[in-house]
C-alpha cells in the first residue's frame, strides 16, 4: 500500500468592519398659537420644529394621520397645522412626527382646550305620578366648562340651580311644563328641553268648587226662582240638580248638571231619578 500525504493550506481573509456611529433622536417640540378656544369662533396653529436638515413632517391626531381638509391647512412644509372654526373633536392629542435619513422622532401630545355647547340638553324622569309622590328630574347638556341649570314650571322660574329638580311631596299644582335651561358661561351659549309632568289623582279645589256653586245659583235662580238647587260631590265630580217646586207638574225626569275637574260651562244630561252614587 502507498500512503500519500496532503497539506491543507488555510488561508484566513480579514475584513476591517466600518460602525457607523449612533445618531441621537432629535428633539421634536409643539408650539401652540392660542389658548381658550370657543367653539366654531377661534382658530389655533400648531408648529413642529426639531434640529437637522433634511427633515420631513407629519401630523398625528392620536394614532390618525392628520391630512388637509377644508378647515386643516398644512403649511411650511407640513411644519405648521392651522385649525379654522375649532369644534370639540379638535381637541386632539396632537404629535408631529419627524424622520430624516438617519433618525426619526416624536414629540409629546398636546391636546387643546376647546369650550362648547351648551346644547343636547336632555331631561329624565317620570311623566306621571300620584299625589304626594317624590317628583325627581334629571338635567344633562353637552358643555364644557359644565352648564348651569335653571328650571321653570309652566313658565314660573323655581328656585333650583342644580341639573336635579326633587319635591318631596307632589300637589296637583306641580303638574305642568317642566323646562330645563342649560347655559354655558363662558361661550354664552342656552339651550333647553320641555318635560311634562301630570300628578294623579287630584279633586276638585275648594276654590273650584266655590266658582262652581255660583255659577248654580246664578244659573238656575236658586230659591227666588221657586225651586230648589241642591249641589253634592260624587266620585270628585260636582252634581247640581235643580228640583221643581210642589205647585208645578212632576216631571218623569230629573235634570242634572253634571261639572268636570276641568270646568268650563253648563252640561245637561238627562238621567233616571235613581242615580247609584
Amino acid at each position: 500500500y502507498a500512503v500519500t500525504t496532503i497539506r491543507l493550506f488555510l488561508t484566513l481573509h480579514y475584513f476591517n468592519v466600518c460602525k457607523i456611529p449612533s445618531v441621537p433622536v432629535p428633539s421634536v417640540t409643539v408650539n401652540v398659537s392660542g389658548t381658550d378656544l370657543v367653539e366654531f369662533n377661534s382658530s389655533v396653529s400648531l408648529s413642529c420644529s426639531s434640529s437637522g436638515s433634511s427633515l420631513s413632517f407629519l401630523w398625528l391626531n392620536g394614532s390618525s394621520l392628520v391630512t388637509a381638509t377644508d378647515r386643516v391647512q398644512l403649511l411650511n412644509l407640513n411644519r405648521t397645522i392651522t385649525i379654522v372654526n375649532v369644534s370639540r373633536y379638535d381637541q386632539g392629542p396632537f404629535s408631529c412626527r419627524v424622520s430624516s435619513a438617519v433618525s426619526s422622532g416624536t414629540s409629546e401630545p398636546v391636546k387643546l382646550s376647546i369650550s362648547y355647547g351648551a346644547d343636547n340638553v336632555g331631561i329624565s324622569g317620570p311623566r306621571k305620578l300620584e299625589v304626594e309622590q317624590t317628583l325627581v328630574l334629571f338635567c344633562s347638556a353637552e358643555s364644557s366648562p359644565p352648564a348651569d341649570y335653571t328650571w321653570t314650571l309652566n313658565g314660573k322660574e323655581m328656585l333650583n340651580n342644580s341639573a336635579v329638580f326633587i319635591k318631596h311631596v307632589t300637589q296637583c299644582s306641580d303638574s305642568g311644563k317642566y323646562v330645563c335651561q342649560a347655559r354655558n358661561q363662558l361661550t354664552g351659549r342656552t339651550s333647553l328641553r320641555e318635560h311634562s309632568v301630570s300628578v294623579q289623582a287630584c279633586g276638585l279645589s275648594p276654590a273650584a268648587i266655590t266658582r262652581i256653586v255660583i255659577a248654580c245659583v246664578l244659573v238656575f235662580g236658586g230659591v227666588l226662582a221657586g225651586g230648589l238647587c241642591i249641589c253634592w260631590i260624587k266620585s270628585k265630580s260636582l252634581y247640581i240638580r235643580r228640583s221643581e217646586s210642589s205647585a208645578q207638574p212632576r216631571q218623569p225626569e230629573h235634570k242634572e248638571q253634571v261639572y268636570e275637574n276641568n270646568f268650563v260651562g253648563l252640561q245637561a244630561s238627562s238621567v233616571a231619578p235613581k242615580t247609584s252614587g
